[in-house]
């Protein structure tokens, strides 16, 4: 019984912002947001490093996700909150993105880079998913005294997963951050 109350109420929640998400579509701010980019798709403003070498403008695009990646983690306290590491998983991603944007063109090193800042990705998005997942769960055990134990069981298990999620990404840092990966750089 509990269980099931528990997942109505992610149910009623899910609709709702997926009814708010439906919405936004509707509004004419996304659809001119969708004129622009297939404008921009049939009649794209090239840039003077359009005529340079892809391999080469490509690179040094690459690079600069990881230059602010790179960063953001030295400017990280030494006992860093969630939401820092929340900040570090979004730049992984974006580094992530720009290899695997560049692979086709500079090869299976980049390819092999990506799958390095997937790995960091997905351990700091187990932080993030745990962290959510807790503060919903602590909600719910707060206002639904009939789920209370149940939700609080739940959100203490969450907690475990992001404390393993928290204390596993320095390492993956340290891989992503060796040199030998990132020589087609």
């Amino acid at each position: 019984y509990p269980l099931g109350v528990l997942m109505k109420m992610l149910g009623a929640e899910r609709r709702t912002r997926r009814r708010v998400l439906l919405d936004a579509t509707g509004e004419l701010r996304y659809v001119r947001l969708l004129d622009q980019m297939v404008d921009a798709a049939n009649d794209p403003r090239l840039l003077p490093p359009a005529e340079r070498p892809a391999e080469e403008v490509l690179l040094g695009l690459a690079g600069i996700p990881l230059e602010r990646l790179t960063q953001t983690v030295k400017e990280l306290p030494d006992e860093p909150a969630d939401e820092d590491l929340h900040r570090i998983r979004i730049r992984a991603k974006r580094v992530r993105y720009a290899a695997e944007a560049v692979a086709p063109v500079v090869g299976k090193k980049a390819s092999r880079f990506a799958a390095a800042a997937s790995r960091l990705q997905d351990r700091l998005g187990d932080l993030q998913d745990s962290t959510v997942a807790h503060e919903w769960l602590s909600a719910a055990a707060r206002s639904h005294p009939a789920v209370a134990f149940s939700a609080g069981q739940l959100a203490g298990l969450e907690l475990v997963r992001a404390e393993q999620a928290r204390t596993g990404w320095e390492e993956l840092w340290i891989r992503l951050s060796r040199p030998n990966l990132r020589s087609w750089m």
